[in-house]
């Protein structure tokens, strides 16, 4: 399994759209958290501890102090992978990175955001699990 990249995301149904502001450059198809010590949307990070809980998936480049949406739980993107299996999970990496659990550095925190729902198209399901990877 690869990375999903940037580019790689088109949404085809979005759900729990969500208005932000940003406190810092937002991507596209990257996962945004708010921190929980300062209440900043920022991109998701596994390292830290105040934004390692996505609340969902940019839908466009938010610039800081700019209004955007973001998309939540159930919204589904087609990528441009041909590779996935229905039923792989995807997790949060650092800069909000969507990435198989392969891909996730030892120590950060678990948090599954995507599971393929056909070998092209993922499902937005986000769950923190407060748990390190081994």
């Amino acid at each position: 399994m690869a990375t999903l990249g940037v580019t790689e995301l088109k949404h085809v149904y979005v759900m729990n759209e969500r208005k932000i502001t940003a406190a810092e450059n937002l991507t596209e198809a990257l996962m945004v958290s708010q921190n929980s010590s300062t209440n900043d949307w920022e991109l998701g990070d596994p390292s830290d501890a105040n934004s390692y809980s996505p609340s969902g998936i940019a839908l466009s480049d938010i610039d800081v102090g700019d209004t955007g949406l973001i998309a939540g739980d159930g919204s589904v993107f087609e990528t441009n992978l041909s590779s996935m299996t229905v039923g792989d999970a995807f997790y949060m990496g650092v800069g909000g990175i969507i990435i198989p659990i392969g891909d996730l550095t030892v120590g950060h925190k678990m948090t599954l955001v995507a599971l393929a729902i056909s070998t092209s198209a993922i499902i937005i399901a986000i769950k923190s699990t407060g748990i390190n990877k081994p």
